[in-house]
């Protein structure tokens, strides 16, 4: 009985701390992080001022949290499984556009980090771990394919990661927060090539053949990249 308590307690606790960030995060994106109170988000999620202070100890605190919850989103983007088989280039695009979608819900609420990040060294902080995150996954992938030869980039490829994810970050802010306006196809099509091209990775490999483990591929790059390398 005291743990079947015990869980339904934890569950109510959860349910409303899920509660009070869904009202902050609306809160923060519509009146921003300045003018926002702990009183908006209180009203916003119905719920007694009491309430806030046993999950939070303040506007910060919660808005720091929202950072967490933003990252969870892009991750989950970032991360997602293409179903089937298909190519290097397929599985490219497909996390760039689930990324990108990921982006989109939360465009609003990422300019605003950005924006609190300029001045508030603990949001920074927090933001920072979600950028190294996201970065963190980007390198392994980049890694993994010039290893095994299907990825013909020089240099760090923690930096050629800020590039290639720094490009597509910049892309779902000025489609999603300046509002210029693409064709799904084209956008997501169009970034997944501008990827391609700057890591000079191998598009046209099966996944399959790209997962498998052992030595290098026999492929060659084509005469374009190869001559790249040599200037």
């Amino acid at each position: 009985m005291t743990t079947l308590r015990t869980k339904l307690n934890a569950e109510r606790s959860e349910a409303t701390r899920t509660r009070l960030l869904r009202a902050a995060r609306t809160v923060f994106e519509k009146r921003g992080y300045g003018a926002a109170s702990v009183a908006d988000i209180v009203n916003a999620s119905g719920l007694a001022r009491g309430t806030f202070y046993v999950h939070f100890k303040s506007k910060r605190e919660i808005f720091i949290a929202v950072v967490h919850a933003v990252r969870a989103d892009l991750l989950a983007g970032q991360m997602r499984p293409m179903e089937g088989t298909g190519t290097v280039r397929d599985t490219i695009r497909f996390a760039i556009e689930h990324y990108l979608k990921a982006y989109k819900a939360s465009a609003r609420m990422i300019n605003l980090i950005e924006e609190i990040s300029i001045s508030d060294r603990i949001v920074k902080s927090a933001w920072l771990e979600t950028r190294d995150a996201l970065q963190a996954n980007t390198v392994h992938s980049l890694e993994r394919l010039r290893e095994r030869g299907f990825a013909d980039f020089d240099g760090d490829a923690r930096i050629m990661a800020i590039i290639v994810g720094g490009m597509v970050e910049r892309m779902g802010s000025i489609r999603y927060v300046l509002g210029y306006s693409f064709g799904d196809d084209e956008f997501f099509d169009t970034i997944t090539t501008a990827y391609l091209d700057a890591a000079r990775i191998h598009g046209d490999v099966p996944i399959e053949e790209a997962r498998a483990s052992g030595g290098r591929s026999t492929r060659r790059a084509p005469a374009k990249r190869a001559a790249r390398r040599k200037s």
